[in-house]
């Protein structure tokens, strides 16, 4: 089941910055999630997007999409259970970014009554992790997957990048 999140309010939102940290940098751009500013956990605040609204975000995240190869950035289950057979896996890192336990899920680590935190990625510092190539010919179904799997709850901020692999 997907992730009910809802941000536990560790930063404001930020924009997207391209990153130039000296490391080789990976072809192409790399979609990353990083959490939405919401109030703290009560039901009131989880927003379910209905099947009409989760294929209108990931069309908006399509259409923004720069040229090139398409890559996810991933720094958790991603990285064992990608949910697709990716062209290339590489590690890599996200400057700008950290991992911080900043997002409730009433679904994976908690109860409707009782929510718990799971990771997100807040603003500041940096998080390795590992990018998965997407192949081209496959890029609408892999991207409908990740989006029933990490966007149904309107909790993530889907943002391209540019990340670095080591050189």
């Amino acid at each position: 089941a997907a992730p009910d999140l809802r941000r536990a309010g560790c930063g404001r939102r930020r924009r997207p910055a391209l990153l130039d940290d000296g490391d080789r940098p990976a072809a192409g751009w790399h979609l990353q999630w990083t959490a939405k500013d919401v109030a703290l956990p009560d039901q009131s605040s989880s927003t379910r997007l209905d099947p009409g609204q989760l294929l209108a975000s990931m069309d908006r995240a399509l259409a923004q999409r720069p040229p090139g190869d398409v890559w996810v950035f991933g720094y958790g289950s991603l990285i064992w259970r990608p949910g697709f057979e990716p062209a290339d896996r590489r590690m890599a890192r996200v400057r700008g970014y950290h991992r911080s336990l900043c997002l409730w899920s009433r679904i994976n680590r908690g109860s409707p009554d009782d929510p718990g935190l799971v990771f997100g990625l807040d603003r500041g510092g940096n998080c390795r992790g590992v990018v998965l190539q997407v192949p081209e010919d496959a890029l609408r179904p892999v991207f409908h997957d990740l989006w029933q799997r990490e966007m149904l709850m309107d909790s993530y901020l889907p943002r391209w990048l540019t990340c670095a692999t080591p050189g």
